[in-house]
C-alpha cells in the first residue's frame, strides 16, 4: 500500500523491446474496492540505431548518387543528419530524406549519424566519394626529323586528381593503320625504338594514350611526333670551288667551275636548288 512511485519487474532488469503493464488499485476497506485495470506501454531501447552508405570504393568517372540506409530494430529512426562539406554534423545540420547526389571532381565528403525515438544518438560516420570525369592527358617528346635505328622515344603525361594508371605508346608507318607498340608504361618513361619494329627510309608517327585511374581514356585524334629512318646520319659536304670575289664592293661574290657535292644516306632524298648564271648570259 502507500503512495508510489513502484518499481516494477520484480528487481529484474527488463531488456530492449516493448513491454505492456497491467496495473490497478484497492484501498484499505474491510471489503477493498478496486479500480478498473489499466494497461500501460512501457518501451526500453538503450541501443544507438545503425546507418550505412552505398558510395562506392575507389575513383568513379562520373556521378555518384549515394543512399543511406537507417535501421533501429526498437524506436525506430527519429532523424539523420548529414554534412557534404567536410564539417561535423549535428542535430541542426540538413536532415536525410532521399538519395544525395555527388558530382563534383575531387575528394567528396560525406559525414552522418542517425539519432533514434529514445533519443540515442550512433557515433559520426564519414564516407568518401572520389570523381575523377577529367581525361589524362599525355604526348611524347618531339624526335628528330631524321634517326637512325635504334633510337630513344620519351614520354609524359599528367592527371591531376586520380592520377596514372598506365600509357600506351602508338605508332604507324606512314598512312598505315595505329599499332600498339608498348602497352601498361608507367607515366613517364623511355623506350628504344629498334629495328625489331621500323625499317629504313620509311616515315614513322608516334603517340601516346593515357589512362588514369577513374579509368578515363585520353582522347587523341592524331600524332604527336614523327621521323624518318635512316641507315646512318646524314653527312653532306660541298668541296669545291672556294668561294671568290669579283672586286666589286657590291656585297655579291661569284663561284666559278664545278660545285662538288659528297655524302651518303640511305632512304634520304637530296634535293639541290642552284643557280646557272654568266656574265655573258651563256
Amino acid at each position: 500500500g502507500g503512495a508510489g512511485p513502484f518499481t516494477v519487474g520484480e528487481g529484474n532488469t527488463l531488456g530492449d523491446d516493448a513491454y505492456t503493464i497491467r496495473y490497478y488499485s484497492t484501498d484499505l476497506n474491510a471489503t477493498p474496492n478496486a479500480e478498473t485495470v489499466t494497461n500501460a506501454t512501457l518501451k526500453v531501447d538503450t541501443v544507438a540505431p545503425s546507418t550505412t552508405d552505398n558510395a562506392p570504393t575507389g575513383w568513379q568517372n562520373s556521378s555518384v548518387t549515394v543512399t543511406i540506409t537507417r535501421t533501429d530494430s526498437t524506436s525506430g529512426i527519429l532523424a539523420t543528419y548529414y554534412r557534404t562539406d567536410g564539417s561535423t554534423p549535428t542535430v541542426s545540420s540538413s536532415t536525410y530524406s532521399s538519395a544525395l547526389l555527388f558530382s563534383s571532381d575531387g575528394n567528396n565528403t560525406l559525414k552522418y549519424f542517425s539519432k533514434d525515438n529514445a533519443t540515442n544518438t550512433e557515433s559520426i560516420k564519414t564516407t568518401y566519394i572520389l570523381i575523377d570525369a577529367t581525361l589524362p592527358t599525355s604526348s611524347i617528346v618531339a624526335l628528330s626529323t631524321y634517326e637512325t635505328i635504334p633510337f630513344n622515344v620519351n614520354w609524359s603525361s599528367s592527371d591531376s586528381r586520380s592520377g596514372i594508371n598506365n600509357v600506351t605508346l602508338q605508332y604507324k608507318n606512314g598512312t598505315g593503320s595505329w599499332t600498339n607498340w608498348l602497352t601498361g608504361q608507367n607515366a613517364t618513361g623511355t623506350a628504344l625504338f629498334n629495328g625489331s619494329v621500323g625499317s629504313v627510309g620509311y616515315k614513322y608517327y608516334f603517340r601516346s594514350v593515357a589512362i588514369d585511374n577513374a579509368s578515363n581514356h585520353e582522347t587523341v585524334t592524331t600524332y604527336d611526333t614523327y621521323t624518318t629512318v635512316v641507315t646512318s646520319a646524314l653527312d653532306v659536304e660541298i668541296t669545291s670551288p672556294i668561294d671568290a670575289t669579283d672586286g666589286i664592293s657590291d656585297g655579291w661574290i661569284y663561284v666559278k667551275d664545278t660545285i662538288n657535292i659528297t655524302g651518303t644516306a640511305s632512304g634520304v632524298n637530296l634535293t639541290i636548288w642552284y643557280l646557272n648564271y654568266s656574265s655573258d648570259g651563256s
